[in-house]
């Protein structure tokens, strides 16, 4: 299932749509979505994903007036924390690297965090080590643009998708029930009447519908 969700920086207005299609026509239900409320009449106007190269060419096919598209906070920070284990234990070196990475990424973007990743790569040795930071090397690299944080700080935006994550677990919480069995279609049924009140829009549909 993909789960798309618009809130405000505020978040007290959100709209929440699910799809279990593929991500090309979720591409599309993003710019229908996105129409009704008017998003590219917002002032600003910002994406967070987790970076998965299919949402990133839908985002910016069908939203093309995002002022941003960013990476999800939390995502990164996994990554980070990950190649961290890998090359330096499970130990207070380990989490104070990934920490002070993290801070210098919140600080100078793509560039900083990359030459924190490349001073540890002069310093390991184990072609284990190596294989991880070039993996997360890889993956900053090719998601450069989407770290531009300290411009998102700047302006008072979010660089976590908290919002996103919460709305997820909502929208799953009757399919998890002990013994119920869903197949794709009923379940993305279920899932979007879920979004529909969790988006503030459950009596006016119902009126709607009625009047109809």
């Amino acid at each position: 299932m993909k789960i798309g969700i618009f809130y405000d920086q505020g978040k007290t207005r959100r709209h929440a749509f699910v799809s279990e299609e593929d991500g090309k026509a979720f591409g599309q239900l993003l710019g229908s979505h996105a129409a009704p409320i008017h998003l590219e009449a917002a002032d600003q106007k910002l994406s967070l994903t987790d970076g998965a190269k299919w949402i990133w060419n839908q985002v910016i096919l069908w939203l093309v007036f995002l002022d941003a598209v960013m990476l999800d906070f939390s995502h990164l920070s996994e990554h980070v924390h990950e190649a961290a284990r890998c090359c330096l234990g499970e130990g207070e070196t380990a989490r104070d690297w990934a920490s002070q990475c993290l801070k210098e990424a919140k600080a100078g973007g793509a560039r900083a965090l990359l030459a924190g990743i490349e001073a540890l790569g002069k310093q390991v040795r184990a072609a284990r080590k190596k294989d991880c930071l070039r993996r997360l090397r890889d993956y900053v690299w090719k998601r450069r643009e989407m770290l531009d944080y300290p411009t998102a700080l700047a302006n008072g935006w979010d660089i976590g998708s908290g919002p996103t994550e919460a709305t997820c677990k909502t929208l799953t919480l009757r399919l998890k029930r002990p013994g119920m069995k869903w197949d794709r279609d009923h379940a993305a049924c279920m899932m979007n009447l879920m979004a529909m009140r969790e988006s503030g829009q459950w009596k006016a549909y119902w009126a709607q519908r009625a009047a109809a």
